[in-house]
């Protein structure tokens, strides 16, 4: 009896740990800014994790001189930085960039790791760069964009753009992907 008691208080003590994440997860997503960032797809496919596409987004290259309060040198890989975006027409793109998380909490911020740095540019990891898609979709796309770049030419570029949800805490979920203004998930 007592093994019984024990073995149902510990499946309903991990089910309650569970339920109180999802339940912070959706709150934490419902109460995020929606943000359209502008990207391109690096990789369309691997055998061990699925269709998704491995997104390289504009934002991820961003110049040292959008730094505000530290000397991006001093800047090491793994190093956690704040990047403030602001809507520019369409995309959504960086205004500046910190250490430490921005004070003012009227910004919408991404939290990143710094990759490397190069030049003047610092490479930005956000977490956000594979966005997974069902089979129909990622066939569907990839069929699209080979028919497009087969048509050659400016006028006919048509960049993807990732919908991301952004937490106060600066954390992004991507939420949809979009290619020639049509949803994909």
């Amino acid at each position: 009896m007592n093994k019984k008691i024990t073995f149902v208080s510990i499946i309903i003590i991990q089910l309650i740990f569970l339920g109180g994440m999802a339940l912070f997860h959706t709150l934490e997503f419902s109460r995020a800014t929606k943000i359209l960032l502008e990207t391109e797809p690096v990789d369309p496919f691997s055998v061990f994790r699925g269709r998704y596409i491995n997104l390289n987004y504009k934002i991820s290259t961003i110049p040292a001189t959008l730094f505000k309060n530290c000397i991006p040198r001093s800047l090491e890989s793994n190093d956690y930085v704040y990047v403030v975006l602001k809507k520019k027409e369409k995309f959504w793109e960086p205004i500046a960039a910190y250490k430490n998380r921005p004070e003012n909490t009227n910004f919408t911020f991404l939290r990143g790791k710094v990759y490397y740095s190069y030049s003047h540019n610092i490479r930005i990891k956000y977490g956000i760069e594979s966005f997974f898609l069902s089979e129909e979709s990622a066939d569907e796309i990839e069929r699209e964009r080979i028919n497009a770049a087969r048509q050659a030419g400016a006028e006919n570029r048509n960049p993807l753009a990732v919908e991301v949800a952004v937490t106060k805490e600066g954390r992004g979920y991507p939420v949809k992907l979009f290619w020639r203004d049509k949803e994909y998930r």
